[in-house]
């Protein structure tokens, strides 16, 4: 809501199902004091510490998967994504200079995660916008083939 509000003086919750707006609060109270997991299907607190890296990000963005699942991230009716893969490290390392360098690129990085429909829809966003950082001054954010998102990737 931050960021909507940031671009509009106001938000218009009827908008958005109550379903949804009662999700991100809940998750937003979780995530401020305990240590969120996810495994594939359910979530899961923890008593150990919140994660703060991930605090200026989404509230519903990132969360630790269960036993170091190398998933980059499920896309369901709400998109979960692993912050211990290579490219949610990258991307959490890197965020305040793409904001301030490439702001049109982390926000359109930032709404496929949010908002993709579908495995397949993800990658190829995020692949493509990896490939327009890669060029970005002689690949200043350091974009190895490596962070480029492979299907294998999503449960």
């Amino acid at each position: 809501m931050k960021e909507i509000l940031s671009k509009e003086w106001r938000v218009q919750l009827s908008e958005y199902e109550v379903e949804d707006v009662e999700e991100i609060l809940v998750m937003a109270a979780l995530k401020q004091h305990f240590a969120v997991y996810f495994d594939g299907k359910r979530i899961f607190i923890t008593n150990e510490a919140p994660s703060s890296e991930t605090e200026n990000f989404p509230v519903g963005l990132f969360y630790r998967f269960i036993d170091g699942d190398s998933h980059f991230g499920y896309i369901k009716d709400w998109n979960y994504y692993n912050k211990d893969h290579p490219f949610s490290q990258w991307l959490i390392k890197n965020q305040e200079e793409l904001q301030k360098q490439l702001p049109e690129i982390y926000e359109r990085i930032i709404k496929i995660m949010l908002y993709g429909k579908s495995s397949g829809k993800v990658k190829e966003g995020i692949n493509r916008e990896l490939k327009w950082i890669q060029e970005y001054k002689g690949n200043f954010f350091g974009v190895d083939d490596d962070l480029f998102l492979q299907d294998e990737y999503f449960g």
